[in-house]
């Protein structure tokens, strides 16, 4: 099984760029896997779209044999994420913190603000 399928993956922005075309990636379960390239190259646009952060142009993207636009709740269970640069700030309340983290799950924020105020309610 694969833990990444990803076939004839495009993405373009409004502005006209194409950060990714055609892209072909097959990583199979247990597999390391180092993505390089210089700046520009599209890595961080790639990690969006499997991250659901960015909407893709076109293409099929699958995570763990779960298909990113029609179970994209499934396939991000599966999956995580360490963000290069932690876009928190050290004066943000744990309560904000904790609730932001959520964006990455397409949690909306009330919901979000719910459960982080409950889970911290439980510590």
């Amino acid at each position: 099984m694969h833990a990444i399928s990803i076939k004839n993956l495009h993405k373009s922005y409004d502005n006209g760029v194409h950060a990714l075309r055609g892209i072909n990636l097959d990583i199979k379960e247990g597999n390391f896997f180092g993505l390089l390239g210089s700046n520009g190259a599209g890595k961080t646009t790639l990690i969006s779209v499997l991250t659901t952060l960015a909407m893709k142009t076109e293409g099929t993207v699958s995570i763990f044999g779960y298909d990113l636009d029609s179970q994209p709740k499934q396939a991000k269970q599966l999956m995580g994420i360490v963000p290069q640069h932690i876009n928190l700030h050290a004066n943000d309340a744990v309560l904000l913190a904790a609730s932001m983290q959520a964006g990455y799950y397409g949690i909306p924020k009330n919901i979000a603000r719910e459960r982080a105020e409950h889970l911290l309610n439980v510590l």
